[in-house]
């Protein structure tokens, strides 16, 4: 979900993969979001919509770990030499604004509309914790890896390809034994390992993901890497889904928790990269797909940002009795709904002055 303007989505034509990777991360942002009321309502518990709604919920986890990937493959290797200023002037002037202008709408959103009264303390502690509402930390861990970027790319520069891989792989595979550890921990004793990250926190673990993307970018991945990665984003996908709905032994819920340092999603997230990268392989000149995938691509920062305002409202309007879609059909409908609608706000709001810094 990097912020950068979308137009300018395909100056490297040669990583078209990148466009759609973050369309397909965004798309599996809205489904969690969109499916979570079902996975959670007893009352629908084995019936179709259930299963669905545990398809697009387990099976889209990799989306913020997508995210990051794709911002490391973009930033941690950058396409032309630039300073430190010259990073923070590009990326800040962008990230920024959106950051304060959008969790003013959501704290305005949630007095105004859902009616939730909050004191100034109480509106200034969710901010730091990235609470206000519904994943809006993500700005939090984007914006502390933008500021770290620099950093980064010193530290890492002069590595080959191996060693950058050995590099995320280990930053990586710590978090997700760190967070293994925490959830065999919590099952076997009555140690509470929960910690809430703040806004200067939020990004700290995602740095193995971060480096990754950049690793895995480092050079073409050839064809035959497809059906292996293809294999494993399906096997892993289904493990998940296996998992969260109680088709797999207890163990399995701390061996590999479902989220998104649990092995299973770090390792279909790693496949679906390689997938893109080695299925769209670098092309000349974008052809008409690519442009509007390219377009699309550019907008998911603003997707990410109206997506839970659209599902509000759909959910009102699409779903009868209540708001948690009780059939298929509505699960479909809504997650359509909400994709499509949000892609367009998006597109109204970046072709507007003054506002399309904020999408």
């Amino acid at each position: 979900m990097t912020s950068g303007p979308a137009t300018t989505v395909l100056a490297r034509p040669q990583r078209r993969d990148i466009a759609l990777l973050r369309v397909v991360a965004i798309v599996g942002v809205v489904a969690i979001h969109v499916s979570g009321l079902v996975v959670t309502a007893d009352a629908l518990k084995e019936k179709p919509v259930w299963w669905l709604a545990h398809v697009l919920n387990s099976g889209s986890r990799f989306c913020v770990p997508l995210f990051v990937m794709v911002s490391g493959a973009l930033l941690l290797r950058p396409s032309r030499p630039e300073t430190a200023r010259e990073f923070f002037r590009r990326r800040l002037d962008r990230l920024v604004p959106a950051l304060v202008v959008w969790y003013l709408v959501y704290i305005l959103f949630t007095w105004a509309v859902i009616g939730t009264e909050r004191s100034v303390g109480e509106v200034l502690a969710l901010v730091l914790a990235g609470r206000t509402y519904t994943a809006l930390y993500f700005f939090w861990l984007i914006l502390g890896l933008y500021l770290a970027t620099p950093a980064l790319r010193k530290l890492l520069a002069g590595l080959d390809g191996p060693r950058l891989l050995a590099v995320g792989l280990l930053l990586t595979g710590l978090a997700v034994a760190d967070n293994t550890t925490k959830a065999f921990v919590h099952r076997f004793s009555d140690v509470d390992t929960t910690a809430t990250p703040t806004a200067l926190t939020y990004w700290i673990p995602y740095v193995g993901y971060f480096v990754l993307g950049a690793a895995l970018s480092h050079g073409p991945v050839a064809r035959q890497v497809a059906p292996w990665a293809g294999g494993a984003l399906a096997v892993t996908t289904t493990l998940s889904v296996l998992e969260t709905t109680g088709r797999t032994p207890a163990s399995l819920g701390w061996l590999a928790p479902v989220d998104y340092f649990g092995p299973l999603v770090a390792l279909a997230t790693v496949a679906l990269f390689l997938l893109g990268a080695s299925l769209l392989h670098p092309v000349t000149e974008p052809s008409t797909g690519d442009r509007v995938v390219g377009t699309l691509g550019g907008l998911t920062l603003g997707v990410f940002a109206v997506h839970l305002i659209v599902l509000y409202g759909l959910q009102r309007v699409v779903v009868d009795q209540g708001v948690v879609p009780r059939s298929v059909p509505a699960l479909v409908v809504l997650l359509a709904g909400t994709v499509t609608l949000s892609f367009a706000v998006a597109w109204v709001l970046s072709r507007v002055p003054g506002l399309r810094r904020l999408v």
